[in-house]
């Protein structure tokens, strides 16, 4: 999915420690989604798997 926000934080657990940071037009691969949270792998500046909040997606 494409992140539609100027920063996406990813952390390592919903609401952990900072991984790295999204921004448009980067994108992230949802693999499961647990509230108001998504796990998945973020490409980009990150290029690991982490969690992002759920919403700032186009």
């Amino acid at each position: 999915m494409t992140v539609c926000a100027d920063s996406l934080y990813v952390r390592t657990d919903p609401g952990g420690a900072w991984m790295g940071t999204l921004s448009y037009p980067q994108t992230f691969d949802v693999k499961n989604v647990s509230g108001d949270w998504v796990y998945g792998f973020a490409y980009g500046n990150v290029n690991r798997n982490g969690w992002v909040q759920n919403g700032w997606f186009c």
